[in-house]
């Protein structure tokens, strides 16, 4: 994993620290609510939408095209499932490090970064939710995330204010262990 993040370097950049999320349950205590919830509102609205799309065909004398009730569907699995595969994600393709210049988040394909030049000073806190999981949290809409979301706020990545730059939300969810070596690290370079 290490030399996953080593190739996301700039040239005059320097790894500090490097670890991957710790092991954790998809629907422990802090998700398992939120998730149930959420599928019995999608599932509700999926089925609503599926019903008025006949009603509105039948008095309309069209036919009720099958294509049209499977993306109904399938959008309505995606958006059950997202929490699920947000934490697959975080689990077997993530990759945190901390850098002289930035902190970083690979995941996938994809490579997240925030430069400590665009975090305000001292703008992370580090949270556990009840399930004893710590997230580092950087930037005001990250740390606004209800515990349920931090994963999310993970795999969105960097949120930067489109006109200064400036993190408004980045995080890193499982790092328990870590917390003293990241915070070291992060006071050293944004305190």
């Amino acid at each position: 994993m290490e030399d996953i993040l080593r190739s996301k370097l700039k040239d005059d950049e320097t790894l500090l620290w490097c670890a991957v999320p710790e092991a954790f349950d998809t629907l422990d205590k802090t998700h398992k609510a939120h998730f149930v919830r959420k599928a019995i509102l999608i599932a509700i609205g999926a089925v609503a939408l599926i019903v008025l799309y006949i009603l509105a065909a039948a008095k309309n004398h069209a036919a009720v095209q099958p294509l049209v009730i499977a993306v109904l569907l399938a959008a309505g699995a995606y958006g059950i499932l997202g929490d699920i595969l947000d934490a697959n994600k975080l689990r077997k393709k993530t990759v945190y490090g901390l850098t002289d210049q930035r902190i970083i988040a690979v995941m996938g394909m994809s490579t997240e970064a925030v430069d400590y030049e665009r975090m305000g000073k001292g703008d992370y806190e580090f949270v556990t939710d009840e399930d004893g999981h710590t997230s580092l949290l950087c930037g005001e809409r990250a740390r606004e995330a209800k515990p349920h979301a931090r994963r999310s706020v993970t795999v969105c990545g960097a949120q930067n204010n489109a006109e200064t730059g400036e993190c408004h939300g980045f995080g890193m969810y499982g790092i328990t262990a870590e917390v003293k070596a990241i915070d070291a690290i992060l006071t050293k370079y944004i305190g």
